[in-house]
């Protein structure tokens, strides 16, 4: 019995890790989409195709962080729920304040012009104030964002402990008010209102978990989702930070063929051991990319200048300034902060051997 014991504990743990990994991969697919969809940004230079693929992976990039939120999200209390946040919120305020460590090479390059003090003292306010500020950190705007929806999920939670009826009825609640919401009154303080719409995603990650092997199995070829959003991405587009939700009602069947394409990808990936660690080790870094691939982005744009006549109005340009050079903000956007986090782990780790000596 207890070599039984120890056999059926030894494959539980061995569940748990593979669980880790195919849901690290997941993250790994989205925050690669997000750095992709920002390489093919159309502002400034604008072309049909890098359109295209900015729009597909816009389908369905936030997304699956929502959806991974709602697969491993397991609150127990109120106290469970204050201590994510405040997680949530210390990595915000890391990320936007390192920000200000690249400020007198931005300065030197002329990519900002620094109106003196007061504007550094506004923007150090607005991040204790948990709004995105900094200086390329755009995308922190996600951060707010997920700690509100997963304030809003969590409480969802609770409630299901009591009656799973009222919690299934309250997603379907949260869907509507957040269609209606969204699409009238925007984003709302603190994303509110858009934090309502992707309550039910979470609630669809946390369904997945229950069927993810079926789900996993399905028989829907990887290439034919693929061309049906590649031909949606031809009729509208999803756009969360701009409140941007493809014809209000579509938007969640859209996301979840998006997010369907994602698990689909992720299946064929875990079958190859050394693309699924490596795709698992960016997703777990996913919100260090997030929080500084724009950072990338323009030193990037900084190393180019010095080859390339360039004028100080192209180099204030953002997200990028030279459209020739996407696969190196992609490769650079994604690699740099997840090398930067590993060396410095790698340092803390050294040094804390030195002390046991």
């Amino acid at each position: 019995r207890a070599e039984q014991s120890r056999a059926e504990q030894s494959r539980a743990e061995q569940s748990r890790a593979e669980r880790s990994t195919s849901i690290d991969v997941l993250k790994g697919i989205g925050i690669i989409s997000v750095v992709i969809g920002h390489a093919m940004n159309t502002d400034n230079y604008y072309s049909g195709s890098v359109e295209l693929i900015r729009r597909f992976v816009y389908l369905y990039h936030l997304a699956v962080f929502f959806f991974c939120s709602g697969y491993l999200l397991k609150e127990k209390s109120a106290k469970s729920i204050m201590l994510r946040f405040l997680k949530q919120y210390g990595i915000f305020v890391l990320i936007c304040l390192s920000s200000f460590a690249f400020l007198p090479l931005w300065v030197k390059t002329e990519i900002v012009a620094l109106d003196g003090y007061q504007e550094t003292l506004t923007k150090i306010s607005n991040i204790a104030r948990f709004k995105q500020d900094g200086y390329f950190v755009g995308a922190m705007w996600f951060m707010p964002f997920m700690a509100t929806t997963s304030i809003f999920y969590s409480i969802l939670l609770l409630v299901k402990k009591q009656s799973e009826k009222a919690y299934y009825l309250l997603v379907i609640l949260c869907a509507g008010l957040g269609i209606c919401f969204v699409t009238y009154k925007g984003l709302g303080r603190y994303y509110v209102w858009v934090a309502l719409l992707m309550i039910p995603v979470m609630a669809a990650g946390s369904e997945y978990r229950k069927c993810e092997d079926r789900v996993a199995l399905n028989r829907i070829p990887l290439l034919l989702v693929g061309i049906i959003m590649l031909f949606l991405c031809t009729q509208g587009e999803i756009e969360l930070s701009k409140g941007i939700i493809y014809g209000k009602i579509l938007f969640y069947p859209i996301t979840l063929l998006g997010l369907l394409f994602c698990i689909k990808l992720k299946s064929y990936i875990i079958k190859n051991k050394r693309l699924s660690n490596f795709l698992s080790w960016i997703g777990s870094n996913s919100m260090y990319v997030m929080g500084y691939h724009f950072i990338a982005f323009k030193l990037i744009d900084t190393v180019m200048s010095a080859f390339v006549a360039t004028t100080p109005e192209q180099l204030k340009l953002f997200p990028y300034s030279f459209p020739q050079c996407r696969v190196f903000y992609i490769l650079f956007g994604v690699l740099l902060p997840c090398v930067v986090r590993y060396m410095l782990d790698k340092g803390k780790n050294y040094i804390k051997d030195i002390d046991r000596k």
